[in-house]
């Protein structure tokens, strides 16, 4: 009876052994296919990562080129000249009231005068050699001029605007 004991024993350790065997091969399994699906997540992160910057890159490059566009597009040439509505001696300055532009505004050198089919009143224009004006006034001589953007620039004096004179700029419109 003892020998059966023994191989019972003998029999139920071997299955132990057996067992144990068989259950660290499955962890090293496991083990093994985890490191593998953390291995592959790494690598998809990186992938996203590569992917949104890629796309970051693309859409300040799309930003910057529309940017350059609108840069662009917000030069056009004019041809400048000047008034000086209170020191009117050509007598053209204002079809009425000379300390009013046809807006209502009082003419200063924050306002200039165009026809406004072409530069719609409160668009705001850089002037080179003068500054930055907004369109609030308009004339008979800026609207006739079908073939040119015309801009004329507030002087105080006439000499002022004679100074000035008639200049073909390239103006920037401000947004």
């Amino acid at each position: 009876m003892n020998k059966d004991r023994f191989i019972c024993c003998l029999i139920a350790l071997i299955f132990c052994f057996v067992s144990l065997v068989v259950v660290y091969f499955m962890l090293k399994s496991i083990e093994s296919a985890l490191e593998e699906a953390k291995e592959k997540i790494e690598q998809q992160h990186k992938e996203i990562e590569f992917k949104e910057q890629l796309y970051e890159e693309m859409l300040n490059l799309q930003k910057n080129r529309c940017e350059e566009k609108v840069n662009e597009l917000k030069k056009i040439e004019a041809i400048v000249t000047g008034y000086a509505p209170f020191d009117n001696q050509s007598g053209m300055c204002a079809d009425n009231n000379p300390s009013v532009t046809s807006t209502g505004k009082m003419p200063s050198s924050r306002f200039a005068a165009a026809d406004p089919t072409r530069l719609p009143y409160g668009t705001k224009v850089k002037v080179p050699g003068y500054g930055v004006v907004e369109i609030q006034d308009t004339g008979g001589a800026l609207r006739g001029d079908k073939e040119n953007i015309r801009i004329d620039l507030f002087f105080d004096t006439y000499d002022e605007a004679l100074r000035w004179g008639i200049k073909e700029k390239v103006v920037q419109i401000v947004l």
